[in-house]
């Protein structure tokens, strides 16, 4: 460690702790980095990591406290609405107690030297993570001071990025579809007529000079891909897949957008010519997989509307790829929907050919909807019972909701609703509502009540943080 430069400390703790596991030894070179380089904020951050891991938690809260005070410096002003510098967080945990000791010792940096957007932006993050486990989501308690923090920074900061995500995040939680949907009208707003403070602060050279502008086009149809398929989502969840279908399709058209500036995948193309389509895509996987992952959404909100035949088209992208361009996840995806799609206009021979195509990777935990969608179909009693007793066995590991969906899928119904009335959050009201999956129990008499008293506390906590029901 003596004979180290500065600059290689760095690097060795991160060896230590990513490659041979050595917390404490990993720990001794941050210690010493950080003394070196007492305002890099890349060091409290993997110092906090390694803390996180030695099971220090104390340590790894002033660790990111640390974080927050560097960040707040002038100097990175321009990494202010950055939110990879939020994303790079992921010291977060299950543990009520621990989210709020770290909540609150950001928050006491608020009203002091080091209050600046950065910090907002942190503090909203950690808040919108800490919702993910459904402990602050239906709390009012610990759910208004975060609204409240959301609301100070507009009023102090004006509507930016970051808080913009993070409100549109509280109201997903919330199940508040909506609301979540002005906030992506909003920011789609901003990609049409481009807001350089809104979207390119942290893009811009610290030199002043401007950013490429193949590159700020592509920044922006980065972001029309990203929120059209935020809105579309948002659309199919409460049953407007019109809507849906129209945002999907910009979604595809912003693809074509970026192909002609940086060669990424085209939709005219595909519409034409599979073949020519995949010449553009190359060795790119990660864009091929974008692709696929909205003609899939497309796919199914098609599928919902009744257009069967458009939905095929697109499911078939998935499914009719060749070997050497296709990835098993989408294949597997593509003929699950596929078979979904043909069960639904009462086609069951060709809706198990495909189910028992996604079952050939053996990937049992990621095919679970096909095996018991094909039991179903085949009224196989051995099968169905097998999945049965897989589901009691697992149900505690699955989300209420899904293990509800899933209950459902195998004619327990009053398994189904137990999970959704011991677990069922305020994000699932809006599908409750509108999803027609659950069109088999809307008569059902615990299912109303169920519905029904999920949204009187939707609408209590709403009260109480000053907010209108939509």
């Amino acid at each position: 460690m003596d004979s180290l430069h500065p600059d290689a400390l760095y690097d060795a703790a991160v060896y230590e702790a990513y490659v041979n596991e050595d917390y404490p030894e990993a720990l001794l070179y941050m210690d010493r980095y950080i003394r070196h380089y007492p305002d890099d904020y890349s060091g409290y951050l993997l110092r906090g990591d390694v803390n996180c891991w030695l099971g220090k938690k104390q340590e790894c809260i002033e660790d990111i406290v640390l974080y927050a005070k560097v960040l707040s410096n002038e100097e990175y002003s321009h990494l202010w609405e950055n939110f990879r510098i939020l994303e790079a967080i992921d010291i977060v945990s299950d543990s009520v107690e621990y989210m709020n000791l770290l909540y609150d010792s950001l928050s006491a940096l608020a009203g002091t030297r080091y209050e600046s957007p950065v910090l907002y932006n942190l503090l909203g993050y950690l808040g919108y993570c800490a919702m993910a486990y459904g402990d602050w989501s239906m709390d009012s308690s610990t759910l208004k001071p975060y609204f409240e923090m959301l609301k100070l920074q507009e009023s102090k900061y004006g509507i930016s990025y970051c808080n913009m995500l993070n409100q549109m995040g509280l109201y997903q939680f919330l199940g508040l579809t909506q609301a979540t949907i002005h906030c992506l009208d909003l920011v789609l707003e901003k990609v049409e007529e481009p807001d350089v403070d809104f979207f390119f602060s942290f893009y811009l050279p610290k030199d002043g000079s401007r950013i490429e502008v193949a590159y700020a086009y592509g920044i922006l149809n980065y972001m029309k891909m990203f929120y059209h398929k935020g809105r579309a989502m948002c659309y199919m969840s409460i049953g407007e897949t019109r809507r849906a279908i129209v945002d999907w399709l910009l979604v595809l058209d912003a693809h074509e957008r970026q192909r002609e500036i940086s060669g990424w995948i085209g939709n005219d193309e595909i519409m034409s010519d599979l073949e020519e389509a995949f010449a553009y895509v190359g060795e790119s996987t990660n864009l091929l997989e974008s692709f696929m992952e909205h003609s899939l959404g497309l796919g199914q909100a098609l599928e919902i509307d009744g257009n069967y035949e458009m939905a095929k088209f697109f499911y078939s992208f998935a499914v009719d790829l060749p070997d050497e361009v296709a990835m098993e996840d989408y294949r597997n995806e593509g003929n699950y929907q596929m078979g979904l799609l043909y069960f639904q206009m009462g086609r069951k021979r060709k809706a198990a050919k495909h189910f028992k195509e996604c079952l050939k990777s053996g990937e049992r935990a990621v095919f679970f909807d096909a095996e018991w969608t094909l039991a179903v179909i085949e009224k196989d009693e051995m099968h169905q019972q097998e999945l049965k007793e897989w589901l009691n066995v697992n149900e505690k590991e699955l989300a209420a909701y899904d293990a509800a969906y899933y209950f459902l899928c195998v004619g327990e119904k009053e398994k189904a609703i137990k999970c959704l009335v011991d677990g069922a959050d305020f994000m699932a009201i809006p599908y409750l509502e509108h999803d027609p999956f659950w069109d088999g129990l809307r008569e059902d008499a615990d299912f109303k009540s169920l519905l029904a008293e999920l949204k009187a506390r939707r609408t209590e906590l709403l009260r109480q943080l000053g907010l209108q029901a939509e």
